[in-house]
């Protein structure tokens, strides 16, 4: 019977090339995994988080 690992979440930058280093995994050599990409979602300016602050409702 084989063991299901929870999913692993790495966050990492291309590099020039256009590859995606990949090291020290939780896995053994030579067991298959899947593999998903997707871009990650920027994260909001927070120096204008409340660009209307300090404006007066007329």
């Amino acid at each position: 019977m084989q063991s299901t690992l929870p999913a692993r979440r790495v966050e990492i930058t291309l590099q020039q090339d256009g590859t995606l280093p990949l090291d020290r995994l939780p896995f053994q050599a030579g067991q298959s995994v899947g593999v998903i990409i997707r871009p990650v979602a920027k994260k909001p300016d927070v120096a204008n988080a409340y660009p209307l602050r300090g404006i007066p409702i007329t």
